[in-house]
């Protein structure tokens, strides 16, 4: 015997009164009208097939309000955003056909679906954050996960718009104001960022980097005075060296489209010296330099470069403390679908934050980061294998002409800087 639901009993228990009310019809049986119409009754309740309408229509969203009308604080903490920047990130994806659909039971307002966004990515990433928001939105945790892929695609569809590679003119005023705070004329700052929680399951030994003696992925990261990111390298994983992840990709393979002559990139050490990268000297090209002044001011050109590129350290930093996921980030990555979405969110999270960098919405839990140490005598070891390893790139290097043009360049631009440092330590004295 098949075991039958309870909604097809209630579809048959129904039938068979509807067809005793017609056959039947001209007698008076109370007793077969109650039933019918209780078995009617029982067959709408049914939530198969009348749903009562759970979501109101996008134009009145009172959940939305409700959420606004948070105090600003608590407000903050939960979106890592104020309100008013809750509200301009909303102006920018409502229109996106991902959050309409031809259906007699719309999605939530894009309001929402975002704030469940910032809460989720805003979290620490530990494996209780889709179920303690879906606790405390009410919502199941497949939903959760449903509202992050509608957002995430919203936001990729206004990644022109808010991160682009700044034109002929923007260079030259950026790197015109980069000379007059640090002495450098570069058009932004670079370094690589981002790291797992745990391993992923698909060569995770790709994916380790000794650096931080952790999982990751090597994102690269360009950013400019005004601390928002005009550039970005992905699709790299943890064990890809910074010089091979920036090389590789078309900002320096095309680079003389991206860069005019003379302007570059700050970076640390990690990079191999280019014409577009200006990049500090290394400890035996300091301490194996028999002149006293060469050794001088290739000290005080380290010092300057270690200045400048604070700054997208402290990018790095307002990143990862507004977005507290990018510390550990939670996805198991088993196939190339979830590393595409891990890379599209790493990228949502750059659109986002230059959307509030326009909006001047610092997040102020940005604490100064460390800059890296170029004189860390902190350990024996550590130092010997730090100077064996800049010696054995040393000896790598190819003098080929392009080296040498290479040298030429980092010298040029060493000697802007140590002019530059003359002209502001004369004006604060004479001041």
């Amino acid at each position: 015997m098949v075991k039958l639901s309870v909604r097809q009993m209630l579809l048959q228990r129904w039938r068979r009164r509807w067809r005793r009310a017609l056959l039947y019809s001209d007698e008076s049986d109370e007793s077969d009208e109650e039933d019918f119409a209780e078995a009617r009754a029982c067959l709408e309740s049914c939530r198969y097939l009348s749903r009562a309408p759970t979501y109101l229509p996008q134009a009145a969203c009172p959940v939305l309000r409700a959420l606004l009308q948070y105090r600003r604080d608590y407000f903050r903490q939960q979106t890592r955003m104020c309100q008013e920047s809750f509200l301009r990130l909303l102006a920018c994806i409502i229109d996106n056909p991902v959050f309409y659909n031809n259906s007699f039971h719309p999605q939530r307002h894009a309001g929402v679906q975002l704030f469940v966004w910032l809460q989720a990515h805003g979290h620490d990433g530990t494996g209780l954050c889709s179920i303690a928001i879906a606790g405390q939105s009410g919502l199941s945790e497949g939903t959760v996960n449903l509202y992050c892929e509608r957002v995430t695609i919203a936001l990729r569809g206004v990644h022109d718009r808010f991160v682009r590679w700044p034109g002929r003119m923007a260079r030259a005023s950026m790197s015109a104001r980069f000379f007059d705070l640090y002495g450098f004329y570069v058009v932004g700052c670079l370094d690589g960022t981002f790291y797992f929680n745990q391993a992923p399951n698909i060569d995770p030994e790709n994916f380790f980097t000794y650096k931080k003696k952790m999982y990751g992925l090597n994102i690269q990261l360009v950013c400019d005075l005004d601390w928002a990111i005009i550039a970005y390298v992905v699709s790299w994983p943890g064990c890809t060296p910074d010089t091979q992840a920036f090389e590789t990709s078309d900002f320096f393979v095309r680079r003389t489209t991206y860069f005019t002559d003379g302007e570059g990139l700050l970076a640390d050490k990690g990079y191999t010296p280019r014409m577009c990268v200006c990049v500090p000297w290394d400890e035996p090209e300091i301490t194996h330099c028999e002149d006293e002044d060469t050794r001088e001011s290739r000290t005080a050109f380290n010092f300057g470069i270690k200045k400048g590129r604070i700054l997208i350290e402290r990018v790095n930093a307002m990143i990862k403390n507004r977005f507290t996921w990018t510390k550990g980030m939670r996805i198991q990555i088993k196939n190339d679908a979830d590393f595409k979405r891990c890379n599209d969110i790493i990228i949502c999270i750059i659109i986002v934050h230059n959307i509030l960098m326009r909006e001047r919405d610092v997040w102020t839990d940005a604490r100064k980061p460390e800059c890296d140490k170029w004189a860390d005598e902190t350990g024996v070891a550590k130092a010997q294998a730090r100077l064996a390893r800049a010696t054995a790139k040393l000896a790598s290097l190819d003098k080929t002409p392009l080296r040498q043009q290479e040298l030429d360049a980092r010298l040029l631009r060493q000697s802007q800087y140590l002019n530059w440092h003359q002209q502001r330590t004369a004006s604060v004295y004479f001041q």
